[in-house]
Order: C-alpha cells, then structure tokens, then sequence
C-alpha cells in the first residue's frame, strides 16, 4: 500500500503475516497486563506497518496503563499524521483528553472531549464531560474549545 504523506512523500507499507502476528502477540501481552513488553511488540509492528492505526492506538493504551503519559501524548500527537477517518479523529481527541484527565489539566480534558463531538457522538464522552466537570467545576462549560486546544498545543484537526 502507499499513502501521500504531508504532501511531499509517499510513506509505503507492507500488510503482512508478520505484522498481524505481532499486533496479536502484543495484543495478548497487553491482556496480560505485561504492557512493557507489549510496548516493544508494537514498535516492531511499527518498523513493519508505520501506518498501523490500530498499533498505534494500542501503543498509546500500553502507555496509559502504565501511567506513562508524556509518552503516551507524544504517541498521539505522532498518530495525527496518519488519521483518516472521522472514527479516528474522534479517538484521538478522546485520548488525549483522557491524558489531560490524568495530568489535572481538566479545560483541556474539556475542550479534547468537546471537539471529539465534531468527529463521533461516542457513548462515553458524556460520562467523561460529566466527570470533569465535577472534579473541575461547571466554569469548563464555558471555554472556548478551539482556542483552549491551541493553549495546550493539541493539535486541530
């Protein structure tokens, strides 16, 4: 498969026997709650599939369970690249507003939460728009979602 990328390279990809073993292998790993070693095991899906959505989602989960969330945004923020549909789009706003819930920064979780709507109307965001909103007050409900976004350099899509 070949994918433009940024609009200057082609990124090629190889879908493979290889790289559905490991996405399961790490997948198994991660039920294990082994989440270090599932984390290598998507990297070298990764090293196979670069486009791997579906890897890269699971890296960022791998990181979340560990409570490793620098790393966790920095997967996300890399993922943005290579989303292509509004399914995607929406998760990814859902998961970096769950690393903004974990890192106290609730208008950003708010605004991440909000601008997922845009994409998906996800069952669960609800819940979370809830939850923050009781942890940080009601004054989230009035922020300027886009503008709360660019605050905390999360990326508009």
């Amino acid at each position: 498969y070949i994918k433009l990328f940024n609009k200057k390279n082609n990124v090629v990809w190889v879908s493979s026997d290889k790289y559905i073993e490991l996405y399961k292998k790490g997948y198994q790993l991660f039920e294990c709650r082994q989440f270090a070693k599932a984390i290598d095991v998507y990297k070298e899906c990764l090293k196979l599939n670069p486009i791997g959505i579906s890897a890269r989602f699971e890296l960022v989960e791998c990181y979340l369970m560990s409570k490793q969330f620098s790393l966790a945004r920095k997967s996300l923020y890399e993922i943005k690249d290579f989303l292509h549909d509004d399914t995607f789009n929406a998760k990814f706003y859902r998961r970096v507003g769950y690393v903004a819930i974990e890192e106290n920064s609730f208008k950003e979780a708010y605004a991440c939460y909000q601008y997922s709507l845009k994409y998906e109307n996800h069952p669960s965001v609800s819940q979370e728009m809830k939850y923050i909103e009781s942890k940080a007050g009601m004054s989230v409900k009035r922020i300027d979602v886009e503008g709360t976004l660019a605050k905390h350099n999360v990326p508009i899509i």
